[in-house]
This record gives C-alpha cells, sequence and structure tokens, in this order.
C-alpha cells in the first residue's frame, strides 16, 4: 500500500480534478515540491508520501503549510502524527 494525505474545508470550491503544484512546508524543514488533486470541491488529496519524504516529516511535525497558485492553507499535525503511529502500530512490520 501507500499513504495518502487528505485535506478538506467547508469552505472551499475547489474545481474537480483540479491539479496543484504546491510547496509543502512543515515547521521550518526545506519545503518540499509535491502535488495535490481535488478530489472534490472541498477535499485535496495528496498521494504517495512515502515517495516524497512527507511522511516522516508529518509524523515529527507541528504544522504544515501548503503553497499554490492563488491556495495558501495551514493544518496543524498533532492528530495525523498520532494517526499514523497507531496504524504503523497495527501493521507488521
Amino acid at each position: 500500500g501507500n499513504w495518502r494525505l487528505l485535506l478538506s474545508n467547508p469552505g472551499w470550491h475547489l474545481p474537480d480534478s483540479h491539479r496543484y503544484d504546491m510547496a509543502a512546508l512543515v515547521d521550518f524543514y526545506p519545503p518540499l515540491r509535491v502535488v495535490a488533486v481535488a478530489k472534490s470541491q472541498t477535499g485535496l488529496e495528496i498521494a504517495d508520501l512515502d515517495q516524497i519524504s512527507l511522511l516522516g516529516l508529518i509524523e515529527n511535525g507541528h504544522t504544515i503549510n501548503l503553497n499554490s497558485d492563488g491556495f495558501e492553507e495551514k493544518f496543524d499535525l498533532e492528530g495525523s502524527a498520532k494517526a499514523i503511529e497507531r496504524v504503523r502500530n497495527c501493521i507488521p512490520g
């Protein structure tokens, strides 16, 4: 399997299937280039987190800022880190 990050905000009005080339900044680490795709008007998905080194930053970080042309959001990662830890503890190896 692979990890995916799903972000949502009921106030968003995203164009369906729109692709966002983003800079993901977790805490004060150097930004990573990621691609997010609008899965609905209120939801974004970033796929294959292991491939872009974002999963480890999310596990250990406190906040993530996502920036793209016309899009800027900041999220708290506390709940995400705890969820990743619980999933990792359920899966052997």
